[in-house]
């Protein structure tokens, strides 16, 4: 009976270790521990863009990602943010990982034109690389063609 009580306190130590271990490699490769619920809005950290009128901050983020009703949104900030839905997925998110730098979900770059700007999908996001036009002063954005 010790035997067996041993043995099962030696497996409960072992399984703990192995959940430590499982759960500090996802922290360290993918930014966090893992997220257990459904309804959740990320955001991936600000970056800022120069233009002609000045810096502005930009971010993107998602909303209820693996839903039916997911949403995406990039966030430009000048004095006050403005909300532009951008269609990164086409129905719930096939792919994605969440932001641990700025440019992890997408890079905001200005155009000749002050009122528009162009938005890369980056590698964390599937599918990555899509380009969007951004239209800052109507907020709103088209997907680019071939992206």
């Amino acid at each position: 009976m010790r035997n067996s009580a041993t043995l099962l306190a030696l497996d409960a130590i072992v399984v703990a270790a192995s959940i430590a271990v499982v759960l500090l490699v996802h922290s360290e490769t993918l930014g966090g521990l893992p997220r257990l619920y459904v309804a959740h809005k990320e955001q991936s950290p600000p970056a800022v863009l120069q233009t002609t009128q000045g810096l502005f901050k930009y971010w993107i983020e998602i909303e209820n990602p693996f839903s039916a009703r997911h949403a995406e949104f990039l966030i430009f900030e000048n004095g006050s943010a403005k909300r532009i839905p951008i269609q990164v997925f086409a129905g719930p998110a096939t792919g994605y990982t969440s932001a641990t730098k700025a440019d992890d979900w997408g890079t905001l770059s200005s155009t000749s034109d002050p009122n528009v700007a162009i938005l890369t999908l980056g590698p964390r996001l599937s599918p990555s690389g899509g380009k969007f036009r951004i239209d800052i002063e109507s907020s709103t954005a088209s997907r680019l063609p071939g992206n």
